[in-house]
């Protein structure tokens, strides 16, 4: 009976182990991207952050960093325009869309993160603002929105005041599939600097680095438009995504230890006899 008792109280520690261990590890699926503090001035190929523009043939990354600007922009020399950029000012992170001055057509300039594998995406809302507050003309304002899968979330328009909002967005997210923030012009060549504190809390589980960043949503996948109504998280702060996956972990293993468990006793009892 000492025994059996002493093999019962150390599965059932096992157990306990197991959930922690477990449940810790799934935890710490969250993490949270600051475009702004994660602000790179050299090309990484495998970052989840890219700095691009359109000029109406596709989004493509921004290619030379110009330090004077603390910028990503379109030329060696962008003294002469257009002034499509992203970059820094005062340690806030920016965005610039123009237009061609002799065409007038716009060019969007974009932050965009690739999702690192597959789970929830939840981008807070904020507050954004831009240099126009001295433009009368309120039918003018830059336009920002998000964009993922071949659709817009929450297009806002930047009055003349300098700021707008732009609200919660949630989405299912599939390894590679692109998320960006955009900004246009609006016809508006010049007031147009939006400053965007971007952030991406995103859970789930982030796959082995390729060095690759595909770009599925300027390719027009759709695979990350489907909106998540339920909350990421449940009750006690963790995941949804991983609480099954905890509670058959820790029932197997509760299983195979109970199974362990009875052989033993039923191998020393037999022996006895």
């Amino acid at each position: 009976m000492r025994t059996r008792f002493k093999v019962l109280t150390a599965i059932a520690f096992a157990a306990v182990q197991i959930f922690a261990l477990s449940s810790s590890a799934f935890a710490s699926n969250s993490t949270t991207y600051d475009a702004t503090k994660d602000f790179a001035t050299t090309k990484k190929a495998d970052s989840v952050w890219h700095y691009q523009s359109n000029d109406g043939s596709g989004f493509k990354d921004l290619p030379v960093y110009y330090k004077d600007w603390d910028a990503w922009v379109p030329l060696e020399d962008p003294s002469p325009g257009p002034y499509s950029t992203v970059g820094r000012a005062d340690g806030k992170l920016y965005l610039h869309p123009d237009k061609f001055a002799d065409t007038g057509k716009a060019i969007n300039v974009a932050i965009s993160w690739t999702a690192p594998g597959d789970g929830k995406v939840t981008i807070p809302s904020v507050t954004i603002a831009h240099s126009g507050n001295n433009d009368p003309d309120a039918s003018k304002g830059t336009m920002a929105w998000i964009e993922a899968g071949g659709k817009k979330y929450d297009e806002t328009k930047l009055k003349y005041d300098g700021s707008a909002k732009i609200d919660a967005v949630t989405l299912n997210v599939k390894q590679g599939d692109v998320i960006r923030f955009v900004a246009n012009n609006n016809g508006r060549g010049g007031n147009n600097t939006t400053f965007w504190p971007i952030t991406v809390q995103f859970d789930g589980a982030a796959a082995a680095s390729t060095g690759k960043s595909d770009d599925k949503a300027a390719a027009g996948d759709k695979s990350g438009d489907q909106a998540v109504k339920e909350p990421l998280t449940n009750a006690n702060g963790n995941p949804k995504t991983g609480d099954s996956g905890i509670s058959t972990y820790v029932l197997l293993a509760a299983v195979s230890l109970a199974g362990i468990a009875f052989f033993t006793l039923k191998g020393r009892k037999s022996a006895k006899q």
